[in-house]
């Protein structure tokens, strides 16, 4: 290989609240990593001003002023890569648990990508049996289903910000990363602007395994966030149209039911509510 960035990777991990080495993104990214013919470069971008950290031998180390989400952090990266000349960015939260056996997938994808129109590139995320990232998109409503294969996907697909690996060309044609979605939805708004761009998602055949707040709703999620997420989510469905803003509504009816049905503080069910009928929270 030639010594120039285009035959590397720009990895990104973004820190909250965390030391470089308290973040399992980053020990097992250092562990696994090193027995693969991957090229790369590391940032580690921290988002917490009153955990400064110190300047890392193998990583370039941002310590933000600011909490900026996401959007922030990845659109650095992004600019990042642009000027140095990196292909891919690989965006990784602070609690992926990375694995010999994604990597080797990774490099195979690598060394032998011939397809300019793959603009993005994911694992299977799992919890116990359950498939949690990528998911396909119902072509009728807002309905998320399980997908059944690996290799290149077809129709509108969506997968969680950790573990993508993004062309940078790409993300930049479509104006970075958008700043309407500075936390959650973010991941499904670039996604579908890989499907409206006709672009395409390639799924490895690994599967990493990986714990999600969301699935301990009411233990992770305090109220102020649900408010958040249920303002993103609404947001971000009515650029889809007509017939998936009635389907949210539907489903945000029945999670209401259930949460108040299972959850022992009533207000996230009031919340939701309120978001049902359009009342300002």
């Amino acid at each position: 290989m030639n010594n120039s960035a285009a035959d590397k990777i720009l990895i990104l991990i973004v820190l909250y609240k965390k030391s470089i080495e308290e973040s399992v993104s980053y020990r097992t990214l250092k562990e696994c990593i090193k027995s693969q013919d991957i090229r790369y470069n590391l940032i580690i971008y921290n988002n917490s001003p009153e955990y400064g950290l110190t300047e890392s031998e193998d990583a370039i180390v941002i310590n933000s002023d600011h909490n900026g989400r996401l959007t922030s952090a990845y659109n650095y990266a992004r600019k990042f890569a642009l000027t140095e000349g990196y292909q891919w960015l690989l965006l990784l939260d602070q609690d992926s648990e990375l694995s010999d056996d994604y990597f080797s997938c990774l490099s195979e994808f690598l060394q032998s990508m011939t397809d300019d129109s793959i603009v993005a590139v994911v694992p299977k995320l799992v919890d116990g049996k359950q498939v949690l990232s990528p998911r396909r998109i119902s072509s009728v409503g807002w309905w998320e289903n399980t997908l059944r294969h690996t290799g290149i996907q077809r129709g509108r697909v969506v997968a969680f910000n950790s573990l993508s690996l993004l062309s940078v060309n790409f993300i930049q044609s479509i104006g970075g990363f958008s700043d309407k979605y500075p936390l959650d939805m973010l991941d499904h708004w670039y996604y579908n602007q890989i499907y409206l761009q006709r672009k395409k998602v390639y799924v490895l055949d690994c599967i990493i395994n990986h714990n999600l707040s969301f699935q301990n709703y009411e233990r992770e999620v305090d109220l102020g966030r649900h408010t958040e997420f249920l303002e993103a989510e609404r947001l971000f469905v009515k650029e889809l149209g007509l017939r998936y803003y009635v389907g949210y509504k539907v489903k945000l009816f029945l999670r209401a039911i259930k949460q108040y049905l299972i959850f022992g503080d009533k207000r996230y069910a009031t919340i939701t509510l309120k978001k049902l009928v359009g009342k300002d929270l």
